[in-house]
């Protein structure tokens, strides 16, 4: 074993870890099949990646998502039926040269999918622009024009 191999995971932490976490989704998907569907967001979609900032301003809503790695060509973005979804591949790297051995492992290596439920009312996001620079997006959505409720007074005959 490396002296930079933790000793309490003897070198396994990723296994047993990806087989607790793959343990745990089964649970939650078996027993709440549509909690994602409800929610509009899938809470066990591997701890939440991309993480985002979702920002309100008066004329517009942004998200910027950090997804080091990829190019823009990797990253996708879908808006089907109120739901707004982001998502991407990165291709599995390559074997480690020289006999090398991964002992803590931190960057994803593997698709993602984000999805958010979109008052429709509020956000065209028909109208969105994105940009990606740096492996760092940018989604900019523009908000509708209030609508002013006109009334009208009606009269008794």
């Amino acid at each position: 074993m490396s002296k930079f191999t933790p000793t309490v995971f003897n070198g396994h932490r990723s296994s047993f870890v990806d087989a607790f976490d793959s343990m745990f989704d089964r649970i939650i998907q078996t027993n709440f099949p549509t909690f994602s569907q409800e929610f509009g967001v899938d809470l066990f979609a591997k701890g939440a990646y991309p993480k985002v900032n979702i920002t309100d301003y008066n004329d517009k809503v942004t998200i910027t998502a950090e997804v080091a790695g990829l190019t823009k060509e990797d990253v996708d973005i879908d808006y089907k039926d109120g739901v707004l979804t982001i998502s991407g591949n990165k291709v599995a790297e390559a074997p480690l040269e020289d006999g090398g051995v991964i002992v803590h492992r931190e960057l994803k290596k593997s698709s993602f999918k984000r999805s958010w439920n979109v008052n429709e009312d509020v956000l065209e996001c028909t109208k969105a622009k994105a940009t990606f620079n740096n492996g760092v997006l940018e989604l900019s959505i523009p908000k509708k024009e209030p609508r002013v409720e006109v009334s009208h007074k009606i009269e008794i005959l």
